[in-house]
C-alpha cells in the first residue's frame, strides 16, 4: 500500500520526458512534479526543457530524478529567503541546522 502526505503519494512516479531530443524518463514523487510544472509554468517554459536544463546542469555522475529534487529545493529556498530574509535563520547548505538547548 502506498503511504500518503496530505493526499499526495509518497511513492515515485515515472513519467516520461524528452531531453534535447531524446526520450527518457524520471522518477519523482507527486509534490516534485507539481512543484515542477509550478516552476516549468513561472518561467514560461515546459517541464522537458526544464529538465533538460537541469540536466545539462548537472555532474556527469549525478541521478537525474536527485538532480531535479535538489533543484527544487533550491529553487524554493531561494524564494523563501527572499520573501523573508529577516525571519531565516543563517544556515549554508552544508552547516548544521541550529537548535535550542534544553
Amino acid at each position: 500500500m502506498s503511504r500518503n502526505l496530505g493526499g499526495t503519494s509518497l511513492r515515485p512516479k515515472q513519467r516520461s520526458l524528452v531531453l534535447r531530443g531524446r526520450r527518457t524518463s524520471v522518477s519523482l514523487e507527486d509534490g516534485f512534479w507539481h512543484a515542477l510544472r509550478e516552476i516549468a509554468t513561472e518561467r514560461q517554459t515546459s517541464v522537458d526543457a526544464l529538465v533538460s536544463q537541469i540536466d545539462k546542469n548537472a555532474e556527469p555522475d549525478d541521478r537525474r530524478s536527485a538532480a531535479v529534487r535538489l533543484y527544487v529545493l533550491n529553487y524554493y529556498r531561494k524564494r523563501a529567503t527572499r520573501l523573508a530574509p529577516q525571519n531565516r535563520p543563517s544556515v549554508t547548505p552544508h552547516s548544521p541546522v541550529p537548535c535550542r538547548s534544553s
